[in-house]
């Protein structure tokens, strides 16, 4: 959300120029790869049909190719791709078993 949030209503061309913008959506990009990663080390199982594998790929660009990032493709993730991993996030936050709404107590 936080991603989402730095880039605001930027089109690409203004987020291209916005270097403060761009280091803080790749941070939260690396923070999100490296979560599922560790998530994936651990034996969770990763429900959905989301990018997982993506997610940890990106990580590992952010951290160790930084010269090979696209823009282009940083901008995208947050603003095509990210929203889904999002609500899906939420969703598994409210409803963990998947199993429709919850019985209060």
């Amino acid at each position: 959300e936080r991603a989402v949030r730095y880039l605001g209503d930027l089109d690409l061309e203004a987020f291209m120029q916005e270097d403060a913008v761009i280091d803080g959506v790749a941070m939260c990009l690396l923070r999100i790869g490296e979560s599922v990663a560790r998530l994936r080390d651990t034996g969770a199982e990763l429900h959905g049909d989301l990018p997982w594998e993506a997610m940890i790929g990106m990580r590992n660009t952010i951290a160790h190719g930084y010269h090979r990032l696209s823009l282009r493709i940083l901008y995208r993730v947050v603003r095509q791709d990210l929203p889904p991993v999002i609500e899906h996030v939420r969703n598994l936050i409210e409803d963990p078993d998947g199993g429709g709404s919850r019985a209060t107590t």
